[in-house]
């Protein structure tokens, strides 16, 4: 089956690669995945998972077929991409039924919004939401692989300097990203996304930054923010405008109150229930 991927892979020689073929999950590669997500983390399985049901992924000049060009090619693409490849074979696994059951408390009075399949008076009713309803945005320009954003100005000393940051450029992250980042932040997901979002700088007031920068003050000007807020969510909707929404509407089934909330599914104890 031949998919798009939500965010293209851009080789370093300029080949926008935007179409994969994937197959249903074989037992060795369930296997596989099972003993990375013990060994590692969700990110490096997922990789495992997507690289041992890929047959192939095309740009309009190449098509790539070999196993372990696949591999590396799926470490350098956008997490978000790798996530939506996940949903997708585990939907053709499972044969189209993409049901996922959820509790989702009411913001306004706690009330639990309940998303399951059950029986009343011999009536099946299911209120679970499915994979496939959800909205799947694509990036249609190539641009939008960076975004530049500007904050409350941060002072960063070395031994010698003091530099006054005030914007950076961010590329788009990678799943090699967040692999890496979970290797140094453990489970500390803010400090694995200030790992992440400090290794994707690309520029600083404008000027190309090194490796040897993003080292010695990637992490360090996200973890200084005193906007912290506002810059995460900026960084947030640019990338979440790509790749699965996992935003669903409720309405809370108390009478008196009837709010109507977005909530969050749980989309990855879909990934997780093929491998239990």
């Amino acid at each position: 089956m031949e998919i798009q991927m939500p965010i293209p892979y851009l080789s370093n020689e300029g080949n926008i690669y935007k179409y994969i073929e994937i197959k249903k999950p074989s037992g060795q590669v369930l296997a596989d995945t099972r003993d990375a997500i013990d060994r590692t983390n969700e990110f490096n399985a997922m990789r495992v998972f997507v690289a041992g049901c890929t047959e192939s992924i095309a740009s309009e000049n190449e098509t790539i077929t070999d196993s372990v060009a696949i591999k590396s090619m799926l470490g350098k693409i956008s997490n978000k991409t790798l996530e939506y490849l996940s949903a997708m074979i585990m939907v053709d696994y499972y044969d189209g039924e993409d049901y996922i059951e959820g509790v989702y408390p009411c913001p306004r009075c706690g009330t639990s919004v309940v998303s399951e399949k059950s029986d009343a008076d011999g009536v099946e009713i299911d209120t679970r939401d499915r994979i496939t309803d959800l909205h799947v945005g694509f990036m249609e320009d190539i641009k939008d692989m960076q975004r530049t954003i500007s904050f409350t100005p941060v002072e960063l000393r070395s031994r010698k300097t003091v530099d006054e940051v005030s914007e950076v450029t961010l590329r788009m992250p990678t799943t090699n990203d967040y692999i890496k980042a979970f290797q140094q932040g453990g489970q500390n997901m803010i400090k694995i996304q200030f790992q992440v979002y400090g290794d994707c700088i690309i520029k600083a007031n404008g000027v190309d930054v090194d490796d040897t920068w993003r080292r010695s003050y990637g992490y360090k000007l996200f973890a200084t923010l005193t906007d912290f807020k506002k810059v995460f969510k900026e960084i947030g909707d640019w990338l979440n405008a790509y790749g699965l929404d996992p935003e669903v509407e409720k309405i809370c089934r108390n009478q008196s109150c009837g709010k109507v909330f977005n909530a969050i599914i749980n989309s990855s104890n879909f990934f997780a229930s093929a491998l239990q």
